[in-house]
């Protein structure tokens, strides 16, 4: 039954739009690496989810997703990342973000190598274990 459903791959499918989830609440994993996706908006149906995979799209945005905990989104074309106030790690490497969220009040991993940073301002990020900026960034 979908109802039940935690977990949810659809890796190397180069799917270019995702197909309506509402009907996936409990949905807690997806894995969505290595297609042509644009867009993710329709990752905001789904309550629950907490791991999400989109590495090596063509994301250019993230939606607001406040029940994230873990979220990898490398190697996309992001230039800026959403509020991500409950994300507790956060892989987001090759992408053009130039300024560093201000908003990672719980992560505690971060990686945003091969980014245009080039001052990361940590604020109220007082929790981070693992920092991983790439030579282009002077740490503040």
């Amino acid at each position: 039954s979908t109802q039940s459903t935690w977990g949810l791959s659809l890796r190397r499918n180069q799917i270019e739009d995702l197909p309506a989830l509402a009907d996936l609440p409990k949905l807690e994993q997806m894995n969505l690496c290595c297609n042509m996706l644009r867009n993710v908006n329709e990752l905001q149906n789904l309550p629950a989810l907490e791991d999400l995979v989109v590495d090596q799209n063509n994301l250019t945005q993230i939606p607001v997703l406040p029940s994230l905990r873990y979220l990898s989104v490398s190697w996309n074309s992001l230039e800026t990342l959403p509020a991500l106030t409950n994300i507790w790690e956060l892989r987001c490497r090759g992408n053009r973000i130039a300024e560093f969220p201000a908003t990672l009040f719980s992560v505690r991993v971060v990686d945003v190598t091969f980014n245009l940073l080039s001052t990361v301002a940590l604020g109220q990020c007082t929790h981070i274990t693992s920092l991983h900026i790439g030579r282009e960034a002077v740490l503040n």
